[in-house]
């Protein structure tokens, strides 16, 4: 009797599964997200931006978010939760990451167990992390990628016809375009883990013809290129359905073609220079050295360089098997370059760090190489040395997360101190006058930091500072703290305290903040 043919959605599950992680696994896990989160998860800090929309929630569908609108009226109203957010992405990281795991062909051990540390410990993570009303939409988007990949891969190792189960090839796109609605970074994450799983296969592989090979590049860029288009035509209806002016979607994304045009040499060495430090010299961006990196990827390439290119057995090596190595050393570079793709596509450095989601993958992926390689290889010392960079990469980004924490303490007590003094001036002065309800500033405060931070972070900075000391914010901190009523002075209307600035130190001296009439002016520099 004929053997009954598997479903699509066996299949799926068995793959999900084939990790075999234990519940003792996850649990661990999830206790190693909470404490890599704990900053957040058990402080209730707002960040820069939040204090915006802690009381008057702004739309952020006009960057393409949409889905952050609809997912917060839904799991998380305005204002700051800094719990509940950060438990429902924990438990995203572990879904995510273990369907990564498994359609890496990998089974659970503590060699999965370590790059679990790297893919939640890297600092682009906690970039991201520091907006809390941002958490619910990461956890969204993380678990969409990774689901879409799940059955990417699934039709290419059952090597299925395009129109084949052509319903799940609607759903891998859907996931993605919600994906993208909550963060547009999450398609380079799905290409990253397309070009990874390629590699990764062909290093785990005796030869190169498998169903893994570089052709199978096809079936991912048909899908992503398929999810980017279908996500554009959704945020421009979305957004003319809302009445919302479509045009702010595109503020970063400039073809390049007009940099090349206008200034060649400075997108392309801008790009290079980017390239190269993300990868090279990490703790240019992030501020404290993360050499385990730079150790992990460039002993990857020479290990698949070794023992999957075109020095394996080079007097022997037939053309197809040469032609193959190289394929895999451009892939690897093109591994490189995906994360940065949004960069590429708009211009050097003009995409925030935060928004470079697939580095962490790429980390983990070095790490796996090198472990896995040896391990099946039976190579120890390999199998050691490429335990020991991983190890020292994850206490880096430890210790690069510590100086992060102690950055945002010390700005929110600092930053408070301000907000207590000028509660106690106000305080002071509202019996000799009318009720203080504007609040005027000059300059921004410049405050002197004794801890490393990252670029584009705003641990870093102050309410009094961000936005050359822009009244609205600093209000708006004001009314977080407690002291509600101060709405900012226009700026032309800003001019007729240029006397009384003039005279005024700046903070923290005596007399930086005073009392002119109903309008309290805060001197910060």
């Amino acid at each position: 009797m004929k053997k009954k043919p598997e479903s699509p959605s066996a299949d799926l599950l068995a793959l999900f599964l084939s990790s075999g992680l234990t519940p003792t696994a996850a649990l661990a896990q999830f206790v190693f997200a909470c404490v890599a989160m704990g900053g957040f998860m058990f402080s209730h800090g707002l960040n820069i931006d939040e204090e915006l929309g802690l009381f008057t929630p702004f739309s952020i569908s006009l960057q393409g978010r949409f889905s952050l609108e609809l997912l917060g009226q839904i799991l998380q109203p305005p204002g700051v939760l800094p719990l509940a957010p950060y438990a429902l992405l924990a438990a995203a990281y572990i879904i995510s990451y273990n369907t990564i795991v498994s359609i890496h062909g990998l089974r659970h051990s503590w060699r999965t167990q370590l790059g679990f540390l790297i893919f939640i410990l890297f600092p682009t993570n906690w970039l991201t992390q520091e907006y809390s009303g941002l958490a619910a939409g990461l956890a969204l988007g993380l678990i969409c990628t990774s689901t879409a990949a799940l059955l990417t891969v699934d039709r290419i190792r059952n090597q299925r016809p395009p129109l084949q189960h052509s319903l799940l090839s609607v759903l891998t796109v859907a996931l993605l375009v919600l994906a993208l609605s909550t963060f547009q970074s999450q398609i380079t994450v799905y290409f990253a883990i397309g070009m990874g799983v390629t590699l990764f296969s062909i290093s785990q592989a005796e030869s190169h013809q498998s169903a893994f090979g570089f052709t199978s590049l096809r079936t991912w860029i048909v899908y992503g290129v398929a999810s980017v288009l279908a996500y554009a035509l959704t945020v421009k209806a979305y957004l003319t359905l809302t009445g919302q002016n479509i045009q702010h979607v595109n503020i970063y994304f400039r073809s390049p073609y007009f940099m090349l045009r206008t200034e060649p040499l400075q997108y392309i060495t801008g790009n290079l220079e980017q390239y190269t430090r993300t990868y090279l010299t990490p703790g240019f961006f992030y501020g404290h050295p993360l050499w385990g990196l730079p150790l992990l990827l460039i002993g990857a390439l020479i290990l698949y360089f070794i023992y999957c290119g075109p020095a394996r057995d080079l007097t022997q090596a037939s053309g197809i098997q040469l032609k193959a190595g190289w394929q895999g050393m451009l892939g690897w570079l093109s591994l490189l370059a995906i994360p940065l793709a949004l960069n590429i596509v708009s211009k050097p450095y003009r995409i925030p760090m935060r928004a470079l989601f697939a580095v962490p993958y790429v980390a983990w992926l070095a790490s796996m190489v090198w472990m896995e390689l040896a391990a099946g290889s039976r190579r120890l010392r390999i199998l050691m040395v490429g335990a020991a960079l991983s190890c020292v990469l994850i206490l880096q980004s430890l210790i690069t997360i510590s100086h992060y924490y102690a950055a945002r303490a010390f700005n929110q007590r600092a930053d408070q101190l301000v907000a207590n003094t000028v509660a106690s001036v106000i305080a002071t002065s509202s019996k000799q006058t009318p009720r203080v309800s504007r609040i005027a500033t000059d300059g921004s405060l410049q405050r002197e930091q004794p801890y490393r931070t990252g670029w584009y972070s705003f641990a870093g900075s102050s309410f009094f500072n961000w936005d050359g000391g822009s009244a609205l914010r600093i209000s708006a901190w004001l009314r977080a703290m407690g002291i509600p009523g101060l709405k900012p002075v226009e700026e032309k209307e800003k001019k007729r305290f240029e006397t009384e600035f003039a005279t005024m130190k700046p903070w923290p001296q005596p007399g930086s903040i005073q009392v002119n009439d109903d309008t309290v002016l805060i001197k910060l520099s």
